[in-house]
């Protein structure tokens, strides 16, 4: 009840507007009616590792240094729109939304292992400056309170800038991702971790830093994005 009577009197004087098409809706929702329905979810028969079609599966191409991954939504229609909102806007109800999704998934396939640490896939620093916040830990500081499990926001950094995936084929973007991450002061009991990022395509981000973790002992690491490319 208290939550909803503050909802309500932020929404006097800041409108909620939802951040999928941005129309003005009631302070106590996320989604208008209609994006809410827009969500797309994965479909067809997945590889468990790269979370892609079977007919898809790149792992044959690429070798993963994670165990598993997966993502709750597809990234088209409603689900693209809120997280290039959650790019720009530092919304932690929507955060939220994508973690509960996420663990809801994860605890259904994987409700039986344990999780050591949650850690997000890293800005590059000038980047977070810019932007004042990493949409990716905000998702995985949700996670980790769900989980009741710790946050680690120190032993995997970005050490150097890359270029945007976005124009890069599936080849160029692991090129692209190749050493700029970096692992360290990783607790000996963090052997069992849930990676975070907001989108993954090729997986080759995930992969990079993966391998990081692997190399600093951490022993399984299952990869979670709020959204796949198809």
């Amino acid at each position: 009840m208290k939550e909803q009577t503050k909802l309500k009197l932020l929404h006097i004087f800041f409108p909620n507007k939802c951040p999928c098409c941005h129309k003005a809706i009631s302070a106590t929702k996320l989604f208008c009616e209609k994006c809410e329905k827009d969500f797309v979810y994965p479909t067809g028969e997945r590889c468990e590792v790269c979370f892609n079609k079977k007919e898809f599966c790149s792992c044959a191409k690429r070798p993963k240094f994670y165990f598993r991954s997966l993502s709750p939504f597809i990234y088209q229609n409603s689900a693209k729109n809120a997280l290039l909102t959650l790019k720009t806007m530092k919304h932690k109800r929507l955060a939220k939304f994508f973690a509960e999704k996420i663990v809801a998934d994860f605890d259904k396939k994987y409700g039986d292992v344990k999780i050591d640490a949650v850690i997000p896939v890293p800005l590059f620093k000038e980047r977070k400056k810019q932007r004042g916040f990493n949409q990716s830990e905000l998702i995985a500081a949700e996670i980790a309170k769900i989980k009741g499990v710790a946050l680690n926001l120190d032993c995997l950094t970005q050490t150097e800038k890359s270029r945007s995936q976005h124009n890069l084929n599936f080849k160029q973007r692991f090129q692209n991702v190749s050493g700029i991450y970096k692992a360290k002061n990783i607790p000996i009991e963090c052997q069992t971790v849930m990676l975070v990022d907001d989108i993954m395509t090729s997986g080759a981000t995930m992969n990079e830093c993966a391998k990081m973790l692997r190399l600093e002992g951490v022993l399984k690491i299952y990869c979670v994005s709020a959204a796949k490319t198809e």
